[in-house]
């Protein structure tokens, strides 16, 4: 075996390109994985749940489980050349496979840290908002907000109410009002995984600036 490792050896490079092809596939598979597992365990946010109840039969097809040996074979009746070339490149540069996993998952655990739509402070540690003071806009009233958010949906899949799918998060948030509190609009700029969101926030001006007690947010690129 120590024969193998040996640069006098005229195969030493196949060896070595061997235990690299292993290495590579038992990474491959290992990441591959992970981002199923990181899929299956993200946060599922309000608005998805709500999204799910509304589509239940659909979701119900979609989540039938597809053979990814009869998918690709699909894919590749359709492109032969990309879904050649495409397998040839990963198994050859298995690293950059494993840094896009790593960067998939990544994204992921960001994005469960993103907030339901509608977020309070709760009593104690200071609550971490998407809003921030800087990012107020206009002070604004509810019925004003709900008159121009009423949705109406002739297909009957959204319902006809304030924000649609997000109205019972829209009415916690509105339950949520402190005494002195203001209503204001708010925008984020966009990061790097996503562009801007916007939404409204309670906002408690008696300490002198702006404080955020509860936000809700209805846009989110």
């Amino acid at each position: 075996m120590n024969d193998w490792f040996n640069p006098n050896n005229p195969n030493f490079f196949w060896h070595c390109f061997f235990v690299y092809e292993v290495i590579g596939l038992l990474a491959l598979l290992l990441m591959r994985k992970a981002v199923i597992w990181s899929e299956k365990n993200k946060k599922i946010s309000d608005i998805q749940v709500a999204i799910d109840a509304t589509f239940s039969k659909e979701k119900k097809q979609a989540s039938i489980k597809k053979s990814w040996v009869k998918e690709y074979f699909k894919d590749f009746k359709k492109d032969p050349l990309v879904n050649t070339i495409a397998p040839m490149f990963l198994v050859l540069f298995w690293p950059l496979g494993v840094v896009m996993a790593i960067v998939a998952i990544y994204d992921r655990s960001i994005l469960d840290d993103f907030p339901d739509r509608f977020s309070s402070s709760p009593k104690g540690p200071e609550h971490k908002f998407n809003c921030k003071p800087e990012y107020l806009i206009r002070q604004v009233q509810p019925d004003e907000v709900e008159a121009q958010s009423f949705i109406e949906d002739p297909l009957g899949r959204t319902p006809n109410k304030p924000f649609g799918h997000l109205f019972s998060a829209w009415q916690k948030f509105v339950a949520s009002q402190g005494e002195e509190q203001e209503l204001w609009l708010f925008e984020v700029p966009g990061v790097r995984w996503a562009g801007p969101l916007k939404g409204y926030a309670w906002v408690d001006q008696s300490f002198g600036k702006p404080k955020i007690r509860s936000e809700f947010i209805f846009e989110w690129d």
